[in-house]
């Protein structure tokens, strides 16, 4: 399947709710839409459409500028992390860079041409994060009222599942933007 047939497959309820279950587990968008086979603007876009939150990074490691310094330690790392069939492991790159498997990625893409070879050349284990998505989430501190906690909600309106930020948050993103209209 080439990346233009992948970019246009509708998203089916399957694929919405393993979006919602990676969303926070996997921790990249680069690694979801690896395993996910669609490219990334597509994932953006429909966390987008399913009001899922901002991707948080720690401080420090979003959006740096890469200095020269931390080219050569991304060559060496890519060097140090390369399987014998030439795939490059990016998580493994990532955490030795203390840089985001986004940020990785985006670099790395750089040297390529077409996308397709790029993402041809990324190792990553794939059970496990499949296996780290189908734990249950970590338990968050203790909340004195469980209706203020941000989670998976069905919309009031449509009955499909969505990111909502509290139990004032019942109708998805799409059917609120309908409703909109009717409003003078």
């Amino acid at each position: 399947m080439t990346l233009q047939e992948i970019a246009r497959r509708p998203w089916t309820e399957s694929d919405k709710r393993d979006l919602i279950r990676f969303w926070d587990s996997v921790g990249s968008i680069f690694l979801i839409s690896l395993l996910m086979d669609r490219p990334e603007g597509a994932i953006q876009t429909e966390a987008s459409r399913l009001n899922l939150p901002r991707r948080s990074e720690e401080k420090g490691r979003h959006r740096k500028k890469w200095t020269s310094e931390e080219e050569s330690r991304l060559e060496q790392a890519v060097a140090q992390f390369k399987e014998p069939d030439g795939r490059i492991r990016i998580v493994e790159v990532s955490e030795s860079l203390g840089r985001s498997v986004d940020a990785i990625a985006s670099r790395l893409a750089d040297g390529f041409d077409d996308i397709r070879d790029f993402r041809k050349t990324i190792a990553f284990d794939r059970d496990a994060l499949l296996e780290k998505a189908a734990q249950p989430a970590a338990a968050a501190k203790p909340v004195a009222d469980r209706r203020k906690l941000s989670m998976i909600r069905t919309c009031l309106s449509c009955s499909k599942p969505f990111h909502s930020s509290g139990a004032g948050n019942r109708i998805c993103k799409r059917c609120s933007s309908m409703d909109e209209s009717d409003w003078y």
